[in-house]
């Protein structure tokens, strides 16, 4: 989970209870992680040979 690799000590039964808008997020695999970190490096790498 998203909240879980970011803060070991979330706790989705009490943490998003009570708010509604965290309710229907997806779980992201850590592929996705992987292609963004990827995408994100490429283009820093494009704007920093400007």
């Amino acid at each position: 989970m998203l909240y879980k690799a970011a803060d070991a000590s979330f706790n989705p039964d009490t943490d998003m209870a009570g708010d509604f808008c965290y309710w229907d997020i997806p779980p992201i695999d850590s592929t996705d992680f992987t292609i963004a970190r990827k995408l994100l490096y490429e283009a820093q790498n494009t704007y920093l040979q400007k």
